[in-house]
Order: structure tokens, then C-alpha cells, then sequence
């Protein structure tokens, strides 16, 4: 008797080829045949003849390693299809630690969401941790912020000098050593902001010596974003390196035109040898710390000096100038403007939540940037906030070029995530390809399972197919709708009817089965 028997299934199979129908039987986490009229008897059927099955979908830029320390069930993947996860993107992660993670935990606060219990030191501890209550498969990246505040402390706002690159690299090669995919850096975010070219190149030959993966939110994503992705081709040229640019976008909706300019470029470094491919969450609007809209150089505090400066006079009125006039680097602020910025959650008061700068500004009479910035000096906790990014078109298009692959940039770090976090994978597939049909549906499969499975050098996920790992969504394409508001009211999406995670029934008709069976790469 087998565990599992699906009947009559219309399978997209992950590869980008057209459908086909057949029946799928599963026993002990694996597909053991693919095959019309399987006559075999099983613990459970499932009859999909009117519903479409593919591959369980891997996401390739997420946040969700805390939230899958407070949820081991991993409620929200789960509930969009998500059954792998690759974590400690944007240079933003939990390992290594030594005895300077109290500079490190604020960082992750806004972003992962806070934690009480870091009881890990690098990746093999932590594995340790997690292995046994995961309730979706998950990959890991070595994160730079964790490894420049390991050798920095508290003074990793400035440039490294060769002793202290040299304890990063070994750390970060005791981490790929471990079982990490890569590296990822956020060079537009503190600390990883101060990496000058020569730590960078060596961080990346070490990359390049495990044959692993650079991910990066590269530095500048809006008027100077062209400079900005040459910067990391241009490393990823001189070592080696493959490269993945993290959430590909251009800040500022006027600013689409660039697109040319940088489907260009990557074009000439492809033609030199360079590997580079992008990822992409499906919303023209993002979610990011509130406080990444300071100077680096304010970033980089630690955040009660932040909070006194904010409140001192004559250092805010440097800061506004710096915000209005930047030199040298990227300011957010005047790219999007206040009207696009909004509050998704404060910690320190919901008064706000869901209104703009400028909104907010009009109700108490105040400048909206002065808004902003009382705001961040009285905020002790997380501070989370939606900016529309771009325009839909950009969007479509970055959506439609052949080197993008999924990813949600989920964060769980707030009351009120963006929609993102729970219903990113069917927006996608309802709104932009089945209803826009910005792509072929078998082609978005492919670009949601086996293209981030190859790209990682994941062999067992991605694809159906006999022997392959049963990890595999039963989707209905007649109800099929996300239901994610940015008032955070979400329950379930509609249409995902079955997800099944190494080979075991994880969330059926809108109910969780609570089940453990992720498995960690």
C-alpha cells in the first residue's frame, strides 16, 4: 500500500512544457510513478480531474527565518504554495554570533521580526536548532551584515581594514563549509553599506572557491541604479563569482526608462562570461524598514544615538539637508516621495498605520519629513513601511525577461505585512498571468520551481517527475484568487486546494494539517 495516490491530475510539471494528464503516485516523501491509470492501492486519494497540479513553489528572496522559529508550521508559505524557502537575503541574517549580536538584533528587528532566544552561534548550531520543526524545506545564505558586526561590533559602520577581512572570510568560508548556498549582501543597508571594493572581492573569492551564489541588494535602485548593477557585474566579473541581483526594480515611477539601459548591460556582461540572473517579487509597491530612509552614516548608530540626534535640532536640520541633497549616496525619500511613503506598523503607536507621510503631515500640520523623523525618534522597536516603487509597466516588464525567477521578499516583522507575505505566489499567477497574461502559465511554473531549483543546485525539488521529492501544490484555476489586503485581512488564499510537503498532506481546503516534514537543504 502506497501513502498517496492523486487521480486524473492536469500536471504543469515545472519544466516550462505544456501540460499533460496523468496520475501520480507517492510513497515515502518521493513520486514513485507517473503513470494513466495507476491501480494501486494507497492510505489516500486525492481526485484532482477538475484541478491543476505543479510543482510545490520555491522562493528564492524571502525573510522567514524568524518567523519560522515562532511558526514551525510555516502557516503563511504554506497557504500560497510555498514549500522551500531561501533565507538570510539582503545581507540581513541570524549567523554567525559571537558577542556582538546586541549590535545585530535591532537590524534583524525590522526585518525578521524580534527574538528572544539566540542560542546559535553559525550555521552548524543553528541547523540544530531547526532540523525536526520545519514546516517547509529551507536553503540559507551567509549573510554579510552578521559577519561584518562578528568582526566589527560596534564599530561596523566604516571601512574594514586586511586583518578584519580576513576574520570575515573565515567565516564566511566556515559557513559555506556548513551547507550555506552563498552569500548575500544588502549594499544599501548598514553595515554592509561601508564594504568597500577590496573587502568585497574577497569575500567573493571565497564564494567563488565553493562555487556558490553572490545575492545582493546592490547599492542605488533609482536614478543612478544603471552605475549601481555595473558595480556588482563588475565583481562578479573579476572573480568568478555567480551572480544573483536581489528583487530587480527601479525606484521612482518616472525612472522606467532605465529598463533598456539595464537589460543592456546585462547583455554585454553575459557576452564577457559573467552568470547573472535577477528575482523578482509581483508588486509595484515594497515593504522595507522605515529607518533605511536615513543617511547611512545615521544608520549605522546604534539606535538610542539615532533617537538623540533625531531630536536635536541642529543635527536633524543636517539630516533633512543630507535626505534632500544626497551626495554620494542613495536618498529614498525625494526618489518617492512622500505621497508613495506610507506607515504599515509601528511599534511604538497604530495611530498611523496605512497613511502617508504627506497624509499624516496635513492631520498634525507638520512638514512631512519632519514627520518622518519624529516618527523614527521615537521609536525604539521595529518600524515598517509600504513605497510604491515603481510603475505596473516596469513591473510587467522586468516580469517578462528571460532571466527573472520568483521571489517574495516576504517579511513577517509587523502586525500588517505587506500582501506579499501571504499571497504573493497566487497574485501572480491569477492577476499577471492567467488574467494578464504577462506570461505563459507553464512558464511562470517553471520560473516558481525547477529555474530557482537549478540555479541553487537543488536535485530533488522543482520538477515532477518519477523519483523526484513529492513536494507539489493542487491548485483549482476557476476560484484561484489571493486574498492579502494591506490592512493585513488575510485567512487563506482561494484555489490552492492541496499542498503536500514531502509527500505528506501539509494544508487541505483551507485547513493545516500542522505538519513537520521540511526538510533542510
Amino acid at each position: 500500500m502506497i501513502d498517496l495516490l492523486i487521480k486524473g491530475a492536469t500536471i504543469y510539471d515545472g519544466t516550462g512544457n505544456d501540460c499533460f494528464t496523468s496520475d501520480i503516485a507517492i510513497d515515502n516523501g518521493k513520486i514513485i510513478k507517473l503513470s494513466n491509470n495507476i491501480d494501486l492501492e494507497s492510505r489516500k486519494v486525492i481526485d484532482s480531474s477538475s484541478l491543476v497540479v505543479t510543482p510545490g513553489f520555491i522562493d528564492f528572496h524571502t525573510h522567514s527565518e524568524i518567523y519560522g522559529l515562532k511558526d514551525n508550521y510555516m502557516k503563511a508559505r504554506i497557504a500560497q504554495g510555498i514549500t522551500t524557502d531561501l533565507c538570510g537575503n539582503c545581507g540581513i541574517g541570524i549567523f554567525p554570533l559571537n558577542e556582538n549580536k546586541e549590535y545585530l538584533l535591532p537590524l534583524n528587528d525590522d526585518v525578521l521580526g524580534h527574538y528572544d532566544n539566540y542560542s546559535w552561534s553559525d550555521f552548524s548550531s543553528y541547523k540544530k536548532v531547526i532540523e525536526g520543526r520545519m514546516g517547509i524545506n529551507q536553503a540559507y545564505l551567509c549573510s554579510h551584515a552578521p559577519l561584518r558586526i562578528a568582526v566589527l561590533g560596534p564599530d561596523s559602520g566604516r571601512i574594514a581594514n586586511k586583518k578584519e577581512i580576513d576574520r570575515m572570510c573565515a567565516l564566511l568560508d566556515q559557513a559555506l563549509t556548513q551547507g550555506c548556498y552563498g552569500l548575500s549582501s544588502g549594499l544599501y543597508y548598514a553595515p554592509c553599506s561601508s564594504a568597500d571594493r577590496n573587502e568585497l572581492l574577497a569575500l567573493l573569492r571565497v564564494v567563488k572557491k565553493h562555487n556558490k551564489l553572490f545575492c545582493v541588494h546592490h547599492r542605488i535602485e533609482g536614478p543612478e541604479i544603471v552605475s549601481s548593477i555595473k558595480e556588482v557585474l563588475d565583481l562578479a566579473l573579476e572573480t568568478g563569482v555567480r551572480l544573483e541581483i536581489s528583487h530587480l526594480k527601479i525606484i521612482g515611477r518616472k525612472f522606467g526608462y532605465l529598463l533598456d539601459d539595464i537589460f543592456n548591460l546585462f547583455d554585454e556582461y553575459i557576452a564577457k562570461g559573467v552568470d547573472v540572473k535577477f528575482d523578482q517579487y509581483p508588486y509595484h509597491y515594497g515593504s522595507t524598514s522605515l529607518f533605511s530612509l536615513l543617511p547611512a552614516h545615521v544608520l549605522a548608530l546604534p539606535r538610542i544615538e539615532q533617537m538623540r540626534i533625531l531630536k536635536d535640532e541642529r543635527e536633524r536640520a543636517i539630516i533633512k539637508d543630507e535626505m534632500l541633497h544626497p551626495n554620494g549616496w542613495e536618498s529614498l525619500y525625494p526618489v518617492v516621495g512622500p505621497d508613495d511613503i506610507s506607515i504599515l506598523s509601528l511599534d511604538h503607536t497604530h495611530e498611523y498605520d496605512g497613511l502617508s507621510l504627506s497624509q499624516i503631515g496635513k492631520i498634525i500640520k507638520k512638514d512631512p519629513l519632519d514627520v518622518l523623523l519624529d516618527l523614527l525618534a521615537d521609536e525604539k522597536g521595529a518600524a515598517v513601511m509600504i513605497d510604491v516603487t515603481e510603475s505596473e509597466e516596469t513591473l510587467e516588464r522586468i516580469l517578462k525577461h528571460p532571466l527573472m525567477c520568483f521571489g517574495t521578499d516576504s517579511l513577517y516583522s509587523t502586525p500588517i505585512p505587506h500582501p506579499r507575505s501571504f499571497s504573493a505566489t497566487i497574485h501572480l499567477l491569477k492577476d499577471l498571468v492567467l488574467d494578464k497574461r504577462i506570461i505563459t502559465f507553464s512558464e511562470a511554473i517553471r520560473r516558481m520551481s525547477s529555474e530557482s531549483a537549478t540555479r541553487l543546485g537543488l536535485k530533488d525539488v522543482g520538477i515532477i517527475k518519477e523519483g523526484m521529492r513529492a513536494d507539489i501544490n493542487i491548485l483549482n484555476l476557476n476560484t484561484l484568487a489571493p486574498t492579502a489586503t494591506l490592512s493585513g485581512g488575510f485567512t487563506k488564499n482561494e484555489g490552492v486546494e492541496f499542498v503536500i510537503i514531502g509527500g505528506v498532506v501539509a494544508y487541505e481546503k483551507g485547513v493545516y494539517n500542522n505538519t513537520l516534514t521540511g526538510k533542510l537543504f
